[in-house]
């Protein structure tokens, strides 16, 4: 229940941030790379870049600013701890999505493919161990929960780490 009322939060803040951008992202990107400009493709990932880290940045400041209304809201002692570890993901998925998008913009899927495999990878095995581990020394139901949603927020870090690391690797090549 723990987890689930911080991730139902983080949802919501989700498709908010992020509905149908990197869709039109990629489409924009598309239409310019088939005309062969460069420099149109650079400045919208650069645009969509900053739009993300704007919108990220701001998503992720109001759910740790609001948390204790949100842990209040699910009726939840101690839920908050668990929305301010989740709530970083909003800024490093925003970023993550600019990234996505400019990549399969150009029609190259493995950048996203393995971003979205080493997220996965995060949440669950990051998220099982840290989970384990609060188990193994007695820590209260919900702050388990708070070790466990950290997963999600490590993963979707290393994520990002991975697909700005490859774009600049690209961009030289």
């Amino acid at each position: 229940a723990y987890f689930q009322a911080a991730y139902n939060i983080y949802v919501s803040f989700y498709m908010i941030s992020t509905a149908g951008i990197p869709v039109a992202i990629s489409r924009m990107i598309a239409t310019s790379n088939t005309k062969g400009n460069e420099k149109e493709v650079n400045r919208i990932f650069r645009i969509a870049y900053w739009v993300f880290f704007i919108i990220g940045a701001a998503a992720t400041i109001l759910m740790i600013a609001f948390s204790k209304v949100f842990a209040q809201t699910a009726d939840l002692l101690g839920v908050e701890w668990a929305i301010i570890l989740i709530a970083p993901t909003l800024f490093f998925i925003c970023l993550s999505s600019a990234y996505r998008g400019y990549f399969q913009g150009l029609q190259n899927m493995v950048p996203t493919a393995v971003s979205q495999v080493i997220e996965s990878l995060g949440k669950l095995g990051i998220g099982l161990i840290a989970g384990w581990y609060a188990i193994a020394k007695g820590y209260p139901i919900y702050t388990v929960a708070a070790y466990v949603i950290s997963g999600v927020t490590i993963g979707v870090i290393a994520a990002t780490v991975y697909i700005a690391i490859f774009k600049r690797m690209f961009r030289s090549a």
